[in-house]
């Protein structure tokens, strides 16, 4: 898994896209997965296709598929947009307590 970090401009939209760093952390790895089962547990809740999140956070729904799958970490900012495109509190994407 490569950690993508994007640097945006005034417009907010995104204008470099750098690989960060390999994550080899198995707890980082971990938190990635149940990040990403959590986002797809209430998406597919709201019965949303990936394209419709996505055009909410104002990203490509690759984007949004591959955050599900644990393949790159989301930043805070498209985790700010993923709550508010699903209706949530950003702390109900992250506290995986059942």
């Amino acid at each position: 898994l490569v950690v993508l970090v994007h640097f945006y401009d005034k417009k907010m939209e995104v204008i470099t896209e750098t690989k960060a760093r390999k994550i080899t952390d198995p707890h980082e790895q971990q938190y990635l997965e149940n990040l990403g089962k959590r986002i797809k547990m209430l998406r597919e809740g709201h019965n949303m296709r990936y394209v419709q999140v996505a055009v909410l956070c104002k990203c490509d729904s690759g984007t949004i598929s591959r955050v599900e799958k644990a393949r790159i970490a989301a930043g805070s900012l498209l985790l700010f947009n993923i709550a508010i495109a699903l209706h949530v509190p950003i702390g109900v994407l992250v506290d995986f307590r059942e």
